[in-house]
């Protein structure tokens, strides 16, 4: 997991918990965000229609939302990196 900061800045009788945390949400994470392309997917092509179609916008679908993540990161931190 590329986070592994979260979660780190908590008393050590909730390092169990924030770690729990964690995990849950990127796992929800994954599991809502997969459900979405793959309802893309079959908006763009149908129940029927050509599946590889359906693929490639749901890969599209993927990198507009990627790319829109990584706009609004950088602009909420004003471009600073945190060393």
């Amino acid at each position: 997991m590329a986070a592994t900061s979260i979660g780190t800045d908590v008393p050590p009788e909730l390092v169990g918990t924030a770690a729990g945390v964690v995990n849950t949400a990127a796992q929800l994470g994954t599991a809502v965000g997969v459900a979405g392309l793959v309802g893309l997917s079959l908006a763009v092509t149908g129940a029927t229609g050509n599946a590889v179609a359906g693929t490639a916008w749901a890969w599209v679908g993927a990198a507009v939302l990627a790319l829109g993540t990584v706009v609004y990161l950088a602009s909420a931190r004003g471009g600073r990196v945190k060393p």
